[in-house]
């Protein structure tokens, strides 16, 4: 696999520390994020976001609902309406954010500003790592708008008052993060990736978005490992159905359909609603959240590997200095004993296809 990135250089940067290796990437990481919070399209983003939650939460008796099981849903508590608007946000801001962040990489090719970063002596990981990072905290934005909103939206719908912070805030936490994580790593992954970089990596990843949100309605009724579900969203939708089940008196037998998204009518909603305490964070489903955490960060890592898709520049550039083809071939051949012999392989047909047998 080929990977591009815009660093001036290949190499993997002085050896450092974790604590300050870890400090760099943080500070290039929010650097990134401050630049780009200061653009008309992050506004925009965070103002779409205020009107999804408006538009996630409709009130009863709209002509269109967002999430019902046979005519019915819970009542607009904090938990409930936490839990409603990160499930849409992670429909929804699953397929659009990863187009919104992936512009990472091209920003900084565009800007030339590669050769800079080079010069501190980032290595490619480390850089990879800043820019998934970078874009976690442009999406957690994002969602940050939409819970507050959510939390307001409780209050104007008035369905229960009892304003519950953590209840509002945990299904965020543990359902849309990480997932908003995944989002980021994977925009960095396919930037870095010439031929998933274009409009054939924006199909793909739509693809990949429609085969993650149709895991949930295939195993609808039957029990999907939170290890196997990114979203995370399968478990606790099914603990809706068993409280829609519960409250019903339905029998256990009984095929309890969940409807998720726009569903819009010529006849208003006329939903019945329940108290619904809220789903149990158990560490059965918060450990297999932390693992797609780590999942993020190991993709935004393979991001840097196979690092060779800008040689034929600096290869142009070091016969324009005076450097002749055998002198370059020589060079290689030495580095493949240090960098291996694949890369040196890779390398040497560079040199072929750049400067000719």
């Amino acid at each position: 696999m080929s990977i591009a990135l815009p660093l001036a250089t290949t190499r993997d940067g002085a050896r450092r520390s974790p604590v300050a290796a870890a400090g760099q990437i943080a500070r290039l990481a929010i650097g990134d994020f401050r630049e780009r919070s200061r653009t008309v399209g992050f506004l925009v983003m965070l103002v779409a976001g205020v009107w999804s939650a408006h538009i996630f939460l409709p009130p009863n008796h709209a002509k269109y609902s967002t999430l019902q099981i046979l005519d019915h849903r819970a009542a607009y508590s904090s938990a409930y309406v936490g839990t409603l608007v990160a499930i849409m946000t992670t429909v929804f801001y699953g397929a659009a954010g990863f187009y919104l962040v992936k512009d990472a990489i091209e920003r900084d090719r565009r800007t030339r500003v590669g050769a800079i970063l080079a010069a501190t002596g980032l290595s490619n990981r480390g850089y990879t790592l800043a820019k998934a990072l970078s874009n976690f905290l442009a999406l957690a934005s994002l969602a940050a708008v939409l819970a507050a909103s959510a939390g307001v939206l409780q209050m104007v719908r008035g369905e229960d008052r009892a304003f519950d912070l953590i209840g509002l805030l945990t299904p965020f936490v543990w359902i849309t993060l990480p997932y908003l994580a995944l989002i980021g790593s994977i925009a960095v992954l396919f930037e870095a990736t010439p031929w998933l970089r274009g409009g054939l990596g924006n199909i793909v990843w739509f693809f990949a978005w429609i085969g993650t949100i149709g895991q949930q309605g295939f195993s609808a009724g039957r029990a999907l490992s939170p290890w196997r579900d990114p979203t995370g969203m399968h478990a606790v939708m099914e603990d809706l159905i068993e409280a829609t089940r519960r409250f019903t008196h339905a029998a256990p037998s009984s095929d309890l359909h969940m409807s998720v998204g726009l569903n819009i009518r010529d006849t208003p909603w006329d939903l019945t609603t329940f108290p619904w305490a809220g789903f149990a964070w158990t560490p059965e489903f918060v450990v297999p959240r932390l693992f797609w955490f780590a999942v993020a960060i190991t993709i935004a890592a393979l991001a840097a590997m196979g690092d060779d898709d800008q040689l034929d520049v600096y290869l142009r550039r070091g016969v324009e200095s005076g450097l002749t083809r055998s002198q370059i071939t020589e060079a290689l051949t030495h580095l493949g004993f240090y960098a291996g012999w694949p890369k040196a392989t890779r390398a040497m047909s560079a040199v072929t296809k750049t400067l000719g047998k």
